[in-house]
């Protein structure tokens, strides 16, 4: 008997989460199925460990006699399966609640017009602990509607895990892709004049910062990512000329975040490809932009040479990176005359600090510290400043440990990093203190009740992710963040965040900087309602 719905899980290796993954599923409510798992690992592990459900009927194993990798183990298990509603699971996700199959089928039962749907989902660390929801705003569901190419600018849909669609003949996943192989999948399932549902219950979860996950080592190919992009937006361009501007400025934005020697190089990689104008024309524009850039360096170098040579200039920074040039550059742009802040991890009231610059301006904001010591020092440098000493959460009110670390920038409230730090070899955990700690919704409502800061500096050493989940965006909406989106090694082994670009992109926030170590968020609404400047 054809079962009622196909669970495809493509397995390679990680025994541990593939029986997880399976176990939830044996737990649902809804048992009219069958679970197709495709092992494309090259050991036995996977198979001793769904040993436990191995004469059940349902289970349906395969280990593939040559490893065929990401994308096409999805279409191997795909291939197997009887049903033509088709679910997939992916090894280290996992069933939320025992009734989530359930709800899933019965969406696509009662609308039998549509064939594909896709659910909110808990974000998770390997090991369960939820970092955020993902869940689609309804502007972002209304835009899917009506404009679903602009799905490849922002991919609010999610994992495929979240997903379920009805099988169709020729429907396979792009084996040539990695980065963007789910998006062009979900741009073929939904069509051009998508008939789709979306469930607002989290009915899965989803591992988020898995360190074995390919999108981890696409991240590192800049350039394979970009030209996978640049691929999909031939395949799937807009058919007006709206979404061909937004296309231009997106595929520019791709671009210019790469080296010289990476643009050559996409270029180079896309001389034989079918090339949409809209790429052509960002690619040429971003030469021309950089020839531009290059002399008018050239220039003010020479001028500042020459003017200033003996003469110290009188507009500091005291950011990192030059984050509060851009900050306050950004600020004029949006027509922000007055500036209020809130600095998460203040540590120091001028050095390195994101928020100084605006204070000797005359703006004035609130400073979280959890450190009691350097709290003192905040005092005293900006006594005009509101200086709380605790820690920040995502909900409640309660206390925990800190960690005060040789090196004060790096004090955390996660004892994981503390070690990890101690470990290296050059820092070494001087104290524990215990410290209040307070959800940052609480601290907004308290602190900022006639409306959100404009500006927010967040660096709190590794739980920058997990804020930003619980931050309450429908109230609280800054129209600049300013978020530390690198982690801090001691051998060079440091990853970009990207989950919390991918986070504010969900939340309706664009990258408008990024210095490597900081990256600079303005929120859609602000910018797009900034002053025309004649």
């Amino acid at each position: 008997m054809t079962p009622l719905v196909s669970i495809c899980i493509p397995a390679y290796r990680q025994p541990a989460f593939v029986a997880r993954s399976v176990a939830s599923v044996f737990a649902q409510s809804l048992q009219d199925f069958e679970v197709v798992v495709t092992d494309d690992s090259d050991t036995d592990e996977v198979e001793r460990a769904l040993a436990p459900w191995r004469d059940d009927p349902r289970l349906i194993y395969r280990h593939n006699p040559t490893r065929l990798g990401s994308p096409e183990n999805w279409n191997a298990a795909m291939q197997l399966a009887r049903s033509d509603l088709i679910k997939f699971l992916h090894h280290d996700d996992w069933f939320a609640s025992n009734d989530a199959l359930e709800h899933f089928v019965g969406v696509m039962d009662k609308n039998p017009q549509i064939d594909f749907a896709f659910s909110a989902a808990n974000a998770c660390e390997d090991d369960g602990r939820l970092i955020f929801v993902h869940r689609p705003a309804d502007a972002q569901i209304a835009l899917l509607r009506h404009r679903p190419w602009e799905l490849q600018f922002g991919n609010f849909i999610g994992a495929p895990s979240a997903t379920i669609f009805r099988q169709r003949p020729g429907f396979r996943f792009d084996g040539r892709l990695r980065w963007v192989v789910d998006i062009e999948a979900y741009l073929q399932l939904i069509g051009r004049q998508p008939k789709f549902e979306f469930i607002s219950a989290t009915l899965v979860c989803i591992t988020s910062n898995g360190a074995h996950q390919v999108t981890r080592s696409v991240v590192a190919e800049p350039v394979s990512r970009v030209v996978e992009h640049l691929q999909l937006y031939a395949s799937h361009r807009p058919p007006h000329i709206g979404g061909r501007i937004d296309g231009v400025i997106f595929l520019s934005r791709l671009m210019a975040a790469c080296r010289p020697a990476q643009f050559d190089a996409i270029s180079k990689e896309r001389n034989d490809q079918p090339r949409s104008p809209e790429e052509l024309i960002a690619m040429l524009a971003l030469k021309l932009k950089s020839t531009v850039a290059a002399s008018v360096v050239a220039a003010k170098k020479g001028i500042y040479e020459f003017l200033f040579s003996r003469e110290k200039s009188g507009r500091n920074s005291y950011s990192q990176c030059g984050e509060d040039m851009i900050v306050d550059f950004l600020m004029m742009w949006l027509g922000s005359a007055s500036v209020t802040y809130l600095d998460i991890g203040a540590h120091h009231p001028t050095w390195l600090s994101n928020t100084y610059h605006f204070y000797r301006l005359g703006h004035r904001g609130v400073l979280i510290e959890p450190d009691a010591d350097l709290c003192k020092g905040l005092h005293k440098k900006r006594p005009a400043d509101k200086v709380l000493n605790l820690a920040v959460g995502t909900e409640g009110d309660d206390v925990m440990s800190m960690y005060v670390m040789t090196t004060r920038t790096l004090n955390t409230l996660d004892k994981s990093i503390a070690e990890a730090l101690q470990a290296a070899g050059r820092e070494r955990i001087e104290a524990v203190r215990e410290v209040r700690r307070l959800g940052i919704n609480e601290v907004l409502a308290e602190h900022f009740s006639k409306g959100a800061p404009d500006f927010v500096s967040l660096d709190i050493e590794g739980l920058d992710l997990a804020i930003l989940g619980a931050w309450n965006f429908a109230r609280f909406r800054p129209k600049v963040f300013c978020v530390e989106t690198l982690t801090y090694t001691q051998d060079n082994s440091e990853r970009k965040l990207t989950e919390i670009v991918d986070l504010m992109a969900s939340r309706r926030y664009r990258v408008y900087a990024d210095t490597y170590v900081n990256t600079i968020f303005v929120c859609e609404d602000a910018w797009r309602g900034r002053p025309i400047y004649d």
